[in-house]
């Protein structure tokens, strides 16, 4: 499980990157055109904010391998080892719900009624594949937080 968690990593991390250095090309463009050119650009602004949607979504799904994400560890440190990891993995299952639910399916069923709009702004990319961000990340941090919920769940085993 650890080298397939090593080889989504590097290829989640790359594509974040790429996305990130369209982002600010994107950007820039859109600076250039309006300041200097004097015409501003509908097409650069509604793609930054596709790929702003996009890089954002796709780290938060990086995080939770890293356990990165917003927790309050306080309260979990003050508890007992396994009592500790015990709560951990109710959160995780918790985690785990939201991401299944929310993510994956309310993001497929978005994807589903989108598929066929056109964006105004960008013709070529209907609001379906805007939109396919929701699962694919919550497909990444479903995957995440089992590994996440497998290592807790050893650190319970081998404490005994």
């Amino acid at each position: 499980m650890d080298k397939t968690k090593m080889v989504l990593n590097k290829i989640l991390t790359t594509f974040i990157i790429a996305l990130f250095a369209g982002l600010v090309i994107v950007v820039f463009w859109q600076v250039i055109a309006r300041y200097i050119l004097k015409n501003s650009s509908a097409f650069s602004e509604e793609l930054a904010k596709i790929l702003f949607v996009w890089v954002s979504l796709l780290t938060a799904a990086l995080l939770f391998g890293e356990k990165g994400h917003m927790n309050i560890a306080v309260v979990v440190n003050k508890m007992p080892l396994k009592v500790g990891l015990a709560v951990q993995i109710f959160a995780g299952l918790i985690n785990m719900a939201f991401i299944v639910f929310v993510l994956v399916f309310g993001g497929y069923l978005a994807v589903k009624l989108g598929w066929s709009q056109t964006n105004a702004s960008i013709p070529f990319f209907t609001t379906g594949l805007i939109y396919a961000v929701l699962p694919i990340s919550g497909l990444f941090s479903m995957f995440y937080e089992f590994c996440n919920i497998y290592i807790d769940l050893e650190s319970i085993i081998s404490s005994k």
